[in-house]
């Protein structure tokens, strides 16, 4: 004889007390501490007979699964009535969540119209005696959350309606620490301030909550500040803002605009933008490109390193994609700037820049000093406002050819 140790819980309740959710069904919940299995015995509205059924379900703790059946006395006979249609009642074991939702028993308890509302469930036991119990209102939908709070049932698709059900659910979803971290930085990057560092702890704060309780408002989301699988799957999936090119030297950060960052050497003699990698195979992480001029110049003249520390061999092939167009590009002897081919009168067009003006993503791709693949991305987002803010910091209308 297995022992259940059990509470009851004798009516119909709300969880939390939220308005508008519905309310969960009559039960009384038992565990069984060998076996590892919770139990649910579904309270009916009515019965009739000696020794009336009771719908359980059973979720096992120990491995995914579940069974449903009918509590009741010798039964020889079952029998469901449902919108007057008399079918055998077949209780079933070993189920999986998706299999339990999709048996026909249980995915006939939807909403009904009023009046046509209520479940029989009639038996014969070894004496040829009836009894019967009614349910009323009874939906497969408010089972389901019933499990996820009263058993911690997982693999069934529920939709939470309660704050301690958002809770549950997001519990559920087991995420590793280096989730909530890119949850918390992504969060951050959204709704906190500019330049907001939410360190290394992965533990979801007050203030992470209320940005989440804000995402959940701007989605459409009813969950409050707890968060659901389709919130966690889009923000982890939301690419961080990329780290501004840090200043070099005596420079000091003058603007950010978007992937780019406008700064001016200390005495004020040169203006220059840059921005990091986004992605590099055989180059340094914080391999840069940039654009300078210097205050005292005149005309359109300006300084171009498209990667630097430039990691190309010279001696082979150097293409740069900006989107889809492609531009050769070549070493610049004197400095090792990586720069656009040159013409064959020697000037330089500004096919690459205008490109990068009007595109989303610049990819060089070529050998490194080893002969080994070497590439490197950039971000074009903020380009073309970072090199208009650079010409007027350093009075150079002159340049903005290059981009025109």
């Amino acid at each position: 004889m297995r022992t259940w140790q059990g509470v009851a819980f004798g009516v119909a309740l709300v969880l939390g007390g939220q308005a508008g959710a519905q309310a969960l069904p009559s039960h009384s919940v038992a565990f069984d501490p060998v076996a590892g299995r919770c139990r649910i015995v579904l309270e009916p509205a009515g019965t009739t007979g000696d020794a009336p059924p009771r719908l359980f379900l059973t979720s096992d703790l120990l491995k995914p699964g579940f069974a449903f059946g009918l509590d009741g006395k010798d039964i020889a006979e079952a029998v469901v009535i449902r919108d007057g249609t008399r079918t055998p009642f077949l209780g079933r074991q070993g189920l999986d969540g998706a299999a339990l939702q999709a048996d026909p028993f249980w995915s006939g308890l939807v909403d009904k119209p009023e009046g046509k509302d209520s479940l029989y469930l009639t038996i014969k036991d070894a004496k040829g005696s009836y009894s019967s119990a009614r349910y009323d209102g009874l939906r497969g939908a408010d089972v389901w959350r019933l499990a996820a709070l009263a058993c911690r049932a997982t693999g069934l698709e529920v939709a939470p309606q309660t704050p301690v059900e958002y809770a549950a659910a997001e519990a559920a979803l087991v995420l590793s620490d280096a989730d909530r971290l890119r949850l918390r930085q992504v969060l951050a990057a959204k709704y906190g301030e500019p330049g907001t560092d939410v360190g290394t702890d992965p533990a979801l704060t007050v203030t992470d909550r209320r940005f989440i309780a804000q995402y959940n408002t701007e989605t459409g989301q009813p969950s409050g500040d707890y968060l659901s699988a389709g919130a966690v799957k889009d923000l982890l999936a939301t690419a961080l803002p990329k780290a501004a090119a840090a200043p070099v030297g005596g420079e000091v950060v003058v603007a950010s605009f978007g992937d780019w960052v406008q700064v001016r050497s200390a005495d004020g003699a040169t203006c220059r933008i840059a921005t990091t990698a986004t992605d590099v195979a055989g180059a340094d992480p914080a391999t840069r490109m940039e654009f300078a001029v210097g205050r005292g110049d005149t005309g359109g003249r300006m300084a171009i390193d498209l990667a630097k520390p430039n990691p190309f061999n010279g001696a082979a092939a150097i293409v740069a994609k900006v989107d889809e167009d492609a531009f050769n590009l070549t070493v610049e002897p004197d400095s090792a700037a990586l720069i656009p081919q040159p013409l064959a009168d020697g000037s330089m067009s500004n096919a690459m820049m205008v490109a990068i003006r009007r595109g989303a993503q610049v990819i060089i791709q070529g050998s490194g000093t080893g002969g080994a693949p070497t590439g490197v991305a950039f971000s074009a987002q903020g380009f073309s406002a970072a090199f208009a803010a650079m010409a007027k910091d350093c009075n150079r209308p002159g340049v903005m050819g290059w981009i025109e």
